[in-house]
């Protein structure tokens, strides 16, 4: 082949190899919307919260990224993910970025009086067990709301096995106690000011929420 003729070849496939090297790793890390997570801000509700920190345009237009970034670009990096393997390329594109958009904390009260709230040694009460690799997924799941969203009123089954352990522990450590209440407080990062989002009460003799 004619050395000139098999350049210029070289060179057209160099022009369509890079655009298309490019366009697949703005699919698989685009910029923001790698760090969204399926579903945000599908609800009312979670747009009135943004709108609460945000003005109104931007919510919008957030939304209708969100939007296409569950429509179009997470089908395509579910069939493009598999490319990444055989160059070794895979890896967590979200590792780096602008923070948490919210803190979650969990605060537990024996007869109306807290006595536990994460990462506050004010309120140490069972920390080290709630930091257990075993017991912290729960006491996530429980923070995080996810099942509160879809499910209303409903507590998923691992929130009501923690919160009867709860209220057993507190049965042991506050003698005659009646009421306990576990509740999710958020707030926007880094959390200096908290609300709560939703809880669970429990009460003797079962400890049932």
């Amino acid at each position: 082949m004619n050395a000139d003729l098999l350049h210029s070849r070289v060179r057209h496939l160099r022009g369509v190899l890079f655009p298309a090297a490019a366009a697949l790793a703005f699919v698989l890390a685009a910029p923001g919307l790698d760090a969204l997570e399926p579903g945000a801000l599908s609800t009312r509700g979670d747009q009135a919260e943004a709108r609460e920190r945000w003005p109104t345009t931007v919510v919008a237009g957030a939304t209708w990224l969100a939007r296409f970034n569950d429509a179009v670009r997470i089908p395509l990096v579910l069939q493009l993910s598999p490319l990444e393997v055989p160059f070794r390329i895979r890896q967590n594109w979200s590792l780096y970025t602008d923070g948490a958009p919210r803190a979650m904390r969990v605060e537990i009260s024996v007869d109306g009086r807290l006595v536990s709230r994460s990462e506050d040694p004010a309120y140490p009460w069972l920390a080290a067990q709630l930091r257990n690799r075993r017991i912290r997924p729960m006491v996530a799941t429980f923070a995080e709301g996810g099942v509160w969203r879809r499910q209303a009123d409903t507590a998923p089954p691992n929130t009501r096995g923690l919160a009867r352990w709860v209220g057993q522990q507190a049965e042991r450590d506050f003698p005659g106690c009646q009421q306990v209440v576990i509740a999710a407080m958020w707030g926007a990062w880094p959390g200096k000011t908290m609300t709560e989002h939703h809880r669970v009460v429990v009460t003797p003799p079962g400890w049932v929420p």
